[in-house]
């Protein structure tokens, strides 16, 4: 899968902002027929590490990602827990490196990962809306982070997935 552009990505996360609430149950049951094992670990994951705040936030954003690869990619493969686990355990290296690090080192990390990955603008979307969170005082830089990892998780299993599934 190529690269997903901002324009896609902002119209999607617009859409599912504006969602009533009766419109955002309809949505978590369509993704959890569509991508059970995704859903499972994003409330597993928000269950387990965050905060009422930030568990909404991230379940939002994770479905959003959900949405977006989906937008591009209308016969997207499920992702299989094998997947997710293999992904998490990648980017739980990059976690634990980030854990001790200031925000300046955090910044240039984020910068030099984005130079080559993937989804670019997909990753840099969710970073600007934690960072947003976090200047509205609603995240603290900790869970921006860990946010931001988890979420990543996300994004490189739809990756792996949708280029195992080009290559059958």
């Amino acid at each position: 899968m190529g690269p997903i552009s901002f324009e896609t990505i902002d119209t999607v996360f617009n859409e599912i902002s504006m969602y009533t609430p009766d419109q955002a149950i309809q949505l978590m049951n369509e993704m959890n027929k569509e991508q059970p094992y995704l859903l499972t670990y994003l409330k597993a994951t928000a269950d387990r590490d965050f905060g009422m705040i930030e568990k909404e936030l991230f379940i939002f954003l994770g479905v959003c990602i959900w949405k977006v690869m989906a937008r591009v990619n209308s016969s997207l493969p499920k992702v299989l827990p094998v997947l997710i686990g293999e992904m998490e355990k990648q980017n739980s290296q990059l976690l634990d490196t980030m854990e001790d690090m200031n925000e300046e080192d955090f910044s240039e990390s984020i910068k030099k990962m984005m130079e080559n990955y993937p989804q670019p603008d997909l990753l840099d979307y969710i970073n600007m809306v934690l960072a947003n969170e976090e200047e509205e005082g609603e995240l603290n830089p900790e869970d921006t982070g860990l946010i931001l990892v988890y979420l990543k998780t996300i994004i490189d299993a739809f990756q792996k997935v949708s280029e195992i599934n080009s290559h059958r």
